[in-house]
């Protein structure tokens, strides 16, 4: 792709974005005027398994604390009972640990201001900057994020299993999955 937009006088395009891959675009899409550096400048979602998590719950609670401190804006997909847990647990973190958040079904003005969102449906959160999925199946929508979390159990087979399923998923529409040992990670 950098050759191709190097050759049709675009690097500029590609320099924005070295670090990330560049969507792929149709053969026939003419390479030029406004609308092509539109989408040549969206980036592919960036995917990252987080394995061997002994608390998918508590993890998350980590994880949305060390992407708040970063200043970016994160939304946790997960089934409706998991919200509600994840909810208490993130208010029950220590005062120097709280994360600022809100379910995506808040009030729009509370829904801007919160930097971490629970939703059922990552298609309704305003945010798309990182998301956390700990649903079982592959969260519609997500290719409208930069980066994409998904969280795996180190001890329920099934959910190994199903993990197993979104990665084979991602790896077979070309996106590049970066593997997060947890267990390596503590030790």
């Amino acid at each position: 792709i950098r050759d191709c937009l190097l050759s049709r006088g675009l690097g500029d395009v590609y320099k924005r974005q070295p670090a990330r891959r560049l969507r792929a675009l149709p053969a026939s899409l003419p390479l030029s005027g406004p609308l092509a550096a539109s989408l040549l400048d969206r980036a592919m979602t960036e995917v990252a398994f987080h394995f061997n998590a002994p608390d998918k719950l508590a993890y998350a609670c980590r994880f949305a604390r060390k992407v708040q401190r970063s200043g970016a804006r994160l939304v946790i997909a997960a089934p409706a009972d998991a919200l509600q847990t994840l909810d208490r647990m993130l208010w029950l973190m220590a005062p120097q640990d709280f994360v600022a958040h809100c379910h995506a079904d808040a009030d729009e003005e509370l829904v801007q201001a919160s930097p971490v969102l629970l939703a059922q449906d990552a298609r309704l959160a305003p945010h798309h900057e990182v998301l956390l999925n700990l649903h079982a199946e592959v969260p519609e929508g997500f290719g409208r994020f930069d980066r994409l979390v998904e969280v795996v159990s180190a001890q329920d087979e099934s959910d190994r299993a199903q993990a197993r399923t979104r990665w084979r998923h991602y790896a077979s529409r070309g996106y590049t999955i970066t593997r997060h040992d947890l267990v390596l990670k503590a030790g």
